[in-house]
């Protein structure tokens, strides 16, 4: 029904609903290779090949700068019309801007025309939230925000206020979050003022969440490959390509990892004391989780500020007494989950919770007085009833 008829249809508010439904939900490779073929030109739209799969491979054809027009001409359309939060238009953006700006590149390339680049960008510059959810819209908005001038990039952030912190807990948008840290051109009082001034608001709904702890994880230990994979790496940091001058614009305007971690450490001691005061006040509750105690043990190794109030309530945890949970005359019951079990344990008992005071003593000098001084004989004793427990006062 829609065939011949899917880029007028996907420019109509309602119709527009339909096609996605019949690509996303409906349409088998085949078919979504015939839908996305009707908008590289009449000619494919009449002739389809089971060849086309992809933009890269009808730019392959004889003609690849009428291709090139013509889904220029359809994407500018469809932007303008406030369409992109549909994953077929999602797809045939990424599909174009990775021809029209190549990672590395500092302007448009091939077949593109630069004034409808730019135009288009300019579209997206203030529409990016919409596109967040999905994995290639996630893509699209970063090959976006790579590209804008500074003045753009302010007015994209400010354009995206109220939502920085929904998209920072996306499985997706997320990603976008992190790029903002990579931006050298922001400074650290303009990384505050637009990025973590509204994170920091919503501390709690980002430490609850996998993808929000990974920023924040990202903001204390940038690049650390504990916790981001090289995959995932890539991309925010996609490979410069070198151009005709002998470097790449990405390659320009890359930083060092310790450049990045002095701007982020600048631009976190503006707010670092609300999170250092959120993190002692739920210590015990953050304790009780492998992926919370790994976000406690880098904000207190990496945070700027005063580490006092969350070293006291550490040794609060410590100085608790000690009931090992694997003891058979502890008062466990046997068909406890591991969830429970791990929430009654010690934190010396934890797993997580031994590797973080490991990793903490040698540089935390004032958390290991305030063991020695608070915590009892009889408490240190009773940690020789675990493995960990001895390893730990061992070191």
């Amino acid at each position: 029904a829609i065939e011949g008829r899917t880029p007028e249809l996907l420019k109509h508010r309602f119709a527009s609903e339909l096609v996605e439904t019949a690509y996303n939900e409906f349409a088998n490779a085949a078919q979504r290779a015939a839908i996305l073929q009707e908008f590289f030109g009449p000619e494919l739209a009449l002739f389809k090949s089971t060849s086309i799969v992809r933009l890269k491979d009808a730019l392959a054809t004889k003609r690849p700068g009428l291709v090139m027009q013509h889904l220029q001409q359809h994407l500018l359309a469809l932007t303008q019309k406030d369409l992109i939060r549909h994953s077929l238009v999602q797809h045939l953006l990424l599909e174009y801007l990775e021809e029209a700006v190549p990672a590395g590149a500092s302007g448009c390339q091939g077949n593109a025309d630069a004034s409808a680049v730019a135009s288009l960008m300019e579209n997206l510059r203030e529409n990016l939230v919409p596109m967040l959810h999905t994995r290639e819209g996630v893509k699209v908005a970063l090959l976006v925000v790579r590209h804008l001038s500074h003045k753009d990039l302010k007015r994209a952030l400010k354009s995206m206020k109220t939502f920085l912190c929904t998209s920072a807990c996306n499985e997706h948008g997320y990603l976008f979050v992190l790029s903002l840290a990579e931006r050298h051109s922001l400074t650290p009082e303009e990384l505050h003022k637009l990025v973590l001034r509204e994170l920091f608001d919503s501390l709690q709904e980002l430490i609850d969440s996998q993808f929000g702890r990974k920023v924040l994880l990202y903001l204390l230990s940038p690049r650390d490959s504990l916790h981001f994979s090289p995959q995932l790496m890539s991309l925010i940091l996609p490979p410069a390509a070198v151009g005709a001058g002998g470097k790449s614009a990405v390659e320009e305007n890359s930083v060092t990892t310790e450049q990045l971690r002095e701007r982020l450490h600048r631009a976190l001691s503006l707010c670092s004391s609300r999170l250092l005061s959120h993190v002692s006040g739920r210590m015990a509750e953050l304790c009780q989780a492998n992926g919370t105690i790994l976000f406690v043990q880098d904000t207190l190794r990496h945070c700027p500020g005063e580490k006092s109030a969350c070293y006291a309530a550490l040794a609060d945890l410590i100085r608790q007494p000690f009931v090992p949970c694997q003891n058979p005359t502890s008062q466990s019951s046997g068909d406890e989950s591991d969830q429970q079990q791990q929430q009654q344990q010690h934190i010396i008992e934890c797993s997580a919770g031994h590797l973080m005071l490991k990793r903490l003593l040698p540089s935390a000098p004032d958390l290991v007085r305030l063991i020695n001084d608070f915590v009892t004989d009889e408490n240190i004793v009773s940690w020789l009833a675990c493995n960990r427990g001895c390893f730990f006062l061992l070191q």
